[in-house]
């Protein structure tokens, strides 16, 4: 039979290819408002060092952008990746790697959002401008946008970063798949920008507006790839496979390396054996045997390939993983 330890994708410390973007905006209506949508979603990913994963959209590169009428602007900058909005809301889409989010490797994320030509809007409270153009983040715990604040006033030309790190979104316990990355669709991370309309009719209103030139979204993680598991014992044979008699217990041990974040002293074995010819199990499926040692006991009662999968869940307490 084949004996094989469950090792992650060997892809992760590579960049993907840049995504090419659709520049067509398709326009939806809607009771109370217009979406206006290029739907286009970051994929590419790189690391960067420092236990970082960096992602990178231009400010042309939205998901959709939303209007209420008046007189809003999103329009593409000439000569420049960025977008100038103004009386109107834009979406940013970012899929997170399942090879990550997956082995529960990332601890934060931080958003970097690139901007300038940045000026607040009046409010109906008078000639005041304290209307400025905020950011948003969906958060899936809750169900609901998270404010995080707003934009510095910045000259054209003068560029100025925002930057923001999530609070707590990948606690180390059962809570870490607010994005259920089991399910149909992919776990997207969405950010959103606001320029509220100002006080007043347009066109003499005096809008908030901010020149977007680059979003970026940096994944924080324990460590750039997960341990390793290591066969150790039985021995395979000549043939390359372990080989075992029929109706007799044989354990199966595998080693797992220390994973670099110091405080990871609990550690759950998942085992499941199968036919060889079955497709490979997900990390993210429950498997059938488990115990807190490296080494699991398997009888066979029947002759042919098999395969033995092991997964080990790394935890800081005994509280739901």
């Amino acid at each position: 039979m084949t004996v094989k330890a469950y090792r992650s994708r060997r892809h992760l410390f590579l960049a993907l290819a840049f995504i090419s973007i659709a520049s067509v905006t398709f326009n939806e209506q809607a009771s109370a408002g217009t979406f206006h949508r290029r739907n286009t979603v970051i994929t590419d990913y790189e690391y960067v060092g420092n236990n970082e994963y960096k992602m990178t959209a231009r400010g042309r590169d939205y998901y959709y952008f939303w209007e209420d009428g008046g007189d809003w602007d999103c329009d593409d900058l000439p000569n420049e990746p960025g977008i100038r909005l103004s009386d109107a809301r834009v979406r940013y889409a970012f899929e997170i790697p399942k090879e990550l989010y997956d082995h529960r490797l990332i601890e934060k994320i931080r958003v970097e959002i690139v901007h300038d030509r940045t000026d607040y809007g009046d409010s109906p409270r008078g000639d005041l401008e304290d209307l400025p153009p905020k950011l948003y983040c969906w958060n899936y715990q809750d169900g609901k946008l998270d404010d995080w604040g707003k934009f510095a006033i910045a000259r054209d030309g003068s560029y100025k970063t925002k930057k923001v790190t999530t609070p707590d979104v990948y606690p180390d316990e059962y809570h870490y798949h607010v994005g259920d990355p089991n399910g149909s669709d992919p776990y997207r991370f969405y950010l959103e920008i606001d320029t509220p309309d100002g006080a007043g009719p347009a066109p003499d209103d005096d809008d908030a507006e901010i020149d977007i030139d680059w979003v970026y979204v940096y994944i924080i993680v324990k460590q750039p790839s997960p341990p390793q598991l290591h066969h150790v014992s039985p021995e395979k044979g000549s043939n390359g496979k372990v080989n075992v008699p029929l109706n007799e217990s044989v354990r199966f041990t595998i080693s797992a390396d220390d994973p670099a974040p110091s405080g990871y002293t609990i550690r759950e074995y998942q085992w499941k054996e199968q036919s060889a010819t079955e497709a490979e199990p997900s990390i993210t499926e429950d498997f059938p045997k488990r115990g807190d040692t490296p080494e699991m006991n398997f009888t066979f009662n029947q002759t042919g390939n098999r395969r033995i999968y092991c997964k080990v869940i790394y935890k800081k307490s005994t509280s739901p993983k």
